[in-house]
């Protein structure tokens, strides 16, 4: 029963980190461009001028996104008698937590409330510029990081759920 639990907690985290490196993936080739073509003025008009931030709220805040991390944890706890899968979970999540943390306390105070929310209102054009850049770089590494979550994920999926110890 243990294992049966770890395996469907297991693949609700795959589901669930699958679809946010998915909405990353969109957001990187597909918004990122469309704010940050002429910095500051193309993301002040876009995010002003605009009800995006809003509607990427809407994706980002998605409930679900809490329960699959919430499976990750339980997918780590039902499976800790498979030593070999206990060590990828753990890793998965460390990682899943590491962006996670990044994403409170810096993506959302540094960029997205300054920045998309509110449109680079009251900041001067070179902070906007500044912290566009830096928020597009450091994306680039949450990334890395959501990637490298998934697929440690898969790989503890790989691993039998028989007992390794």
């Amino acid at each position: 029963m243990r294992e049966r639990i770890s395996e469907i907690s297991l693949m609700l985290w795959i589901f669930t980190i699958g679809v946010i490196v998915g909405g990353t993936v969109f957001q990187m080739f597909v918004i990122v461009p469309e704010w940050s073509g002429d910095l500051p003025d193309s993301l002040i008009q876009f995010f002003r001028e605009t009800n995006w931030a809003a509607a990427q709220g809407r994706f980002w805040q998605f409930q679900p996104f809490y329960i699959g991390y919430f499976c990750g944890f339980i997918a780590v706890i039902s499976g800790w008698k498979n030593k070999a899968r206990r060590i990828w979970l753990l890793v998965s999540i460390l990682l899943g937590i590491i962006a996670f943390l990044s994403t409170v306390f810096y993506f959302m105070p540094y960029g997205v409330f300054p920045l998309f929310f509110k449109g680079g209102e009251g900041l001067s054009p070179e902070e906007i510029i500044s912290r566009a850049n830096d928020w597009i770089f450091w994306n680039k590494a949450r990334f890395v990081v959501l990637v490298l979550c998934f697929f440690t994920a898969l790989k503890a999926l790989a691993v039998s759920p028989k007992k390794t110890n």
